[in-house]
């Protein structure tokens, strides 16, 4: 059974909740401090918190507290060949927006084949580096969907930030062909983080992947299908799926126009038939 939009708000709400409690307790003991330094009449620490609004200092706090747990798994299969430099530079290219805008992330990176490879282990945004790969080998995406949606879920529950806005992201251009693992396991375990208030976006290089995203659990409106020569637009995408995630904790619906907009743009298979027919 699929989750209410009713079931996923309560989630994220828990998790909201939580975050504004640690935002005014915060607050509270900064005005406490400005009060103190003032009676105590230290004009230097008095010229610094003066050039600082609380509410400034509060507004940063917050943005920190933004924490976004970030589970990337991308296709290294042998399909993939040719697209490893790319993906690398864009993904960084990602990450550094992210760590100019100010965000809390904690990033974890899994390169799959027939088995998968954790580049990033749940790191901070200043300790992601580019990674460098060769793509091949067959697609296990049932195994490592399972297996790091697992491994993120018990680090968090044994840290306790279970509450945190998670997003996985899941990208690539052919169906699963030599998992142990089967879909109904990991649909089952999708549809539970889903309940816990996790989102994911998947996006797939051909429709049957996008209707494979549907049978493991994703919603329809977070899978979307990519042509390789909008390869690029990919990562645009997921950067609007992280703006969402940072405002609300939610993917809204419109996250996947960077690639929806340009594949418009390109040529249909009709167009392509008539510009053959007419000789042009």
């Amino acid at each position: 059974m699929g989750l209410s939009i009713d079931d996923i708000k309560k989630a994220k709400e828990k998790g909201l909740a939580k975050r504004e409690t640690s935002i005014q307790t915060r607050k509270s003991q900064l005005q406490k401090l400005k009060a103190s330094i003032m009676e105590n009449n230290d004009e230097e620490k008095i010229k610094a918190i003066q050039a600082k609004n609380i509410d400034d200092i509060a507004h940063e706090l917050a943005l920190k507290s933004k924490t976004t747990e970030i589970l990337f798994i991308f296709d290294k299969s042998g399909s993939c060949y040719g697209l490893e430099n790319i993906t690398a530079h864009e993904f960084m290219k990602l990450i550094r927006k992210e760590r100019k805008a100010g965000y809390n992330d904690i990033i974890t990176t899994v390169l799959f084949d027939a088995i998968a490879m954790k580049v990033h282990d749940r790191f901070s945004l200043d300790k992601v580096k580019k990674f460098n790969y060769i793509a091949g080998g067959s697609t296990a995406l049932y195994d490592t969907l399972y297996n790091e949606i697992q491994y993120v879920k018990q680090a968090q529950i044994t840290e306790g930030t279970d509450g945190i806005n998670t997003l996985v992201v899941i990208m690539t251009d052919g169906g699963d062909n030599v998992s142990s693992v089967s879909r109904e396991a990991v649909r089952k375990l999708v549809n539970e983080r889903r309940s816990a208030g996790w989102e994911f976006i998947f996006l797939g290089a051909d429709c049957s992947l996008v209707a494979e995203a549907e049978m493991i659990g994703v919603k329809p409106s977070n899978a979307v299908e990519y042509s390789l020569t909008g390869y690029t637009n990919c990562f645009r995408a997921i950067e609007a799926a992280l703006e969402d995630m940072h405002d609300d904790g939610m993917v809204n619906e419109d996250w996947a126009k960077p690639i929806t907009d340009e594949r418009h743009l390109l040529p249909s298979v009709s167009d392509k038939v008539k510009k053959l027919g007419s000789g042009r």
